[in-house]
């Protein structure tokens, strides 16, 4: 269950960021899956982000979600 709902939030942040691309903004971004997508890493963040040249990566969690190791290693990278 906490697996869809963090699915459902990366898809809307998805449609946010293509709309605002749509709208001009300089918005470049690659979505990491579990399923071997781009450059996929366990414990890499969900979406690298890049806004006006500022690098962003995003890791969605429902407020019940939990960072397991790999994560928490990442984060202090």
């Amino acid at each position: 269950m906490s697996r869809q709902i963090e699915t459902n939030i990366t898809k809307d942040c998805l449609k946010l960021l293509d709309n605002l691309i749509e709208n001009g903004y300089p918005i470049y971004y690659e979505h990491r899956s579990g399923g071997g997508g781009f450059a996929y890493k366990k414990g890499i963040p969900d979406l690298f982000i890049v806004v006006n040249g500022i690098h962003i990566e995003c890791e969605m969690k429902t407020p019940f979600g939990s960072r397991d190791a790999m994560q928490e290693k990442w984060e202090l990278r």
